[in-house]
């Protein structure tokens, strides 16, 4: 190789934008190109025969270069923390590496993904707090008839409490007819409780909460808590289910009751001015799973917009009465529980498929 040859390669080695090393298998220094010495402020000779980390002991690089050297892969490659010194925080490398001269060397390239992962967590970050808002917004679109089923028992509490006080004022008093109202007061506040409870469950963010085994019908039951009123204040028909109690799925149950109530706002949302609206829900229990359908009175969905409906943003409501992030947010919360969202073309009538294993498979180790 002439020396011109040599300089050219040397120029296209500094120009990289990777941090490039050669390495022998004693864990030394043969080279590095100018990128990564001007990383540490030193010059690249001052890299020559010295052993790994000697700048930054113990740091994952060095890791990466005794498994490079300890496999009998010729490659391999990694996303790898190491901290800088003088910047106080961690950055985030992809490392690749290859062996030559009989495994006894190696040349490392490493990316700098500092500004890849930050970018990621902000995703995530915002992920979640768009998700929250999609839930906020199905939970406000039900607030004016939770306040109506609220209301109702309320009335039902002062009535009886009225009544009960009368009789109390009574030189003679009718025991089993306090006893009656007394009972009434106890069932309402009990209703009332469950609603607020319901609302509270699922207003908060759960989506780092763990996974456990939850009663199927106690989440059907807990978010047509929420529902059950904007059915009655549409006219709508509900029909529901018998699920046995001993049905249960490993989930996070505030999630699948927000796909739930979600599927079930929709429908309302369809079924707006529709003569004789009914939604049904229905359950069908497998080997490996629960299949859940929620099937509403409406004309279907149109073919052409199948596959952009669980897409963000997309929405087939009119501007400013829906996001499009309910159904894309549904169907990750979904796919998180290892199940399937789907629309449900074997009905003539509006129909989604929710299907949930029984019990999520372990997550293979990165």
């Amino acid at each position: 190789m002439t020396a011109l040859t040599m300089d050219m390669l040397e120029s296209v080695v500094d120009a990289m934008p990777g941090f490039v090393s050669w390495v022998k298998s004693d864990l030394t220094y043969i080279g590095v190109n100018k990128r990564l010495a001007a990383q540490f402020d030193v010059s690249p000779d001052q890299f020559v025969g010295k052993p790994l980390g000697f700048i930054t002991p113990g740091n994952p690089f060095v890791l990466f270069c005794e498994a490079l050297f300890n496999n009998a892969a010729e490659e391999r490659q990694a996303i790898e923390s190491l901290f800088v010194p003088g910047e106080g925080r961690p950055r985030w490398f992809q490392f690749m590496g290859r062996k030559y001269d009989d495994g006894e060397r190696a040349v490392v390239v490493g990316f700098d993904m500092t500004a890849l992962r930050e970018a990621e967590r902000t995703i995530t970050s915002q992920q979640s707090v768009i998700a929250t808002s999609a839930k906020m917004a199905a939970l406000g679109q039900m607030a004016g008839a939770i306040a109506h089923e609220i209301n109702n028992p309320l009335s039902v509490i002062l009535a009886n409490g009225e009544v009960l006080k009368r009789n109390l004022e009574k030189t003679t008093i009718d025991v089993p007819k306090c006893i009656h109202h007394a009972e009434r007061v106890v069932s309402m506040s009990a209703r009332i409780s469950k609603i607020i409870r319901g609302c509270r469950a699922f207003a908060r963010d759960a989506a780092h909460d763990p996974f456990h085994k939850a009663g199927v019908r106690q989440i059907i039951s807990d978010t047509l808590e929420l529902c059950e009123g904007k059915c009655m204040q549409q006219k709508v028909q509900l029909n529901l289910p018998t699920v046995p109690d001993e049905l249960v799925i490993e989930c996070r149950p505030t999630q699948i009751s927000q796909v739930l109530l979600n599927l079930v706002s929709n429908s309302l949302d369809a079924l707006r001015g529709a003569v004789h609206p009914w939604i049904i829900i229905e359950f069908k229990a497998g080997e490996v799973g629960v299949e859940l359908f929620v099937v509403d009175s409406g004309s279907g969905i149109d073919s052409s917009v199948e596959e952009e409906i669980f897409e963000p943003f997309f929405t087939t409501k009119a501007v400013g009465e829906g996001t499009g992030l309910g159904l894309s947010i549904c169907r990750e919360i979904v796919e998180e529980h290892q199940g399937e969202l789907v629309i449900d073309r074997s009905r003539h009538t509006t129909a989604f498929r929710l299907f949930l294993p029984y019990r999520r498979q372990q997550e293979p180790a990165n």
